[in-house]
């Protein structure tokens, strides 16, 4: 995957107190901006390729692989390019991200196959929805049975039961 002086200036370019594995995994927060692999092979092909990926979960400590970027990807080896700030929201950026996290939220696996329930209450108005569809081909989500929202006025408007904006933590993403 690469030859000598690539590692040679993976050595000099590499800050090694950014490669994180299995031993110092909770020093990561979910939302980091990474280049992941298996073996040090692997990680230095991401850092030379600039294939920077978003840290989605970690595993439990039973576990090797516990840098998740997906569903079903999950790496030995991280190397933080970027730290997310913690108190930041952003807006859905299509309907699966958003149902992915309501399903998080439910406490329901990524790839459970029903349509996530989801509470939502109007800002100013104090009104409560029930979330009825997510139509992926407009990045809309239908309210109360009666009207679309986009996912950019759902995160302005709208919020969860609990207080949380209608949009993605950055410990999320």
């Amino acid at each position: 995957m690469y030859n000598r002086e690539e590692y040679d200036n993976w050595k000099i370019n590499a800050d090694k107190r950014k490669i994180y594995t299995c031993v110092n995994a909770e020093e990561l927060e979910i939302g980091d901006q990474v280049y992941v692999g298996n073996s040090l092979e692997e990680l230095i092909h991401a850092f030379f390729t600039e294939d920077i990926k978003t840290l989605v979960d970690i595993e439990c400590q039973a576990v090797e692989r516990r840098f998740v970027i997906s569903a079903n990807r999950a790496y030995a080896l991280a190397y933080v390019v970027k730290h997310i700030d913690p108190d930041s929201f952003r807006p859905y950026t299509d309907c699966s991200e958003m149902m992915d996290e309501v399903r998080h939220m439910n406490g329901l696996p990524f790839d459970d196959p029903s349509l996530p329930m989801a509470w939502v209450r109007h800002k100013e108005e104090g009104d409560v929805f029930l979330i009825t569809e997510y139509d992926e081909r407009t990045s809309c989500v239908r309210i109360g049975g009666h009207s679309y929202v986009t996912l950019d006025a759902l995160y302005r408007d709208y919020m969860y039961l609990n207080g949380d904006p209608c949009g993605l933590h950055a410990s999320s993403y």
